[in-house]
């Protein structure tokens, strides 16, 4: 059976809410049918994907972001020491 786009949506329920009524538990009546349901299949999905994935991205970023905080603070500190140096033997010359 072949159906055209707009006999698929005159037959579909409308569910159309405002966003106030998701969150109103006394318009939890008109909330369509299975919604809480939904959201839990995909919750234990979401956080092992963010458990998962989160880490293998955050561990090379931290490991380049000390590379680069660890050049920096030997950048400073060998001019720091070239500094004090200059400073030394001006001072004695």
């Amino acid at each position: 059976m072949v159906c055209s786009v707009s006999e698929v949506r005159a037959a579909a329920p409308s569910h159309k809410l405002p966003s106030a009524s998701l969150d109103n538990p006394a318009l939890a009546s008109t909330r369509p049918q299975g919604w809480v349901k939904e959201v839990r299949i995909m919750d234990w999905q979401i956080i092992v994907a963010l458990v998962v994935f989160v880490p293998l991205i955050l561990l090379p970023v931290a490991f380049v972001w000390f590379l680069n905080f660890g050049g920096i603070y030997a950048a400073r500190r060998a001019a720091k020491r070239k500094e004090v140096q200059a400073r030394a033997t001006k001072e004695a010359g």
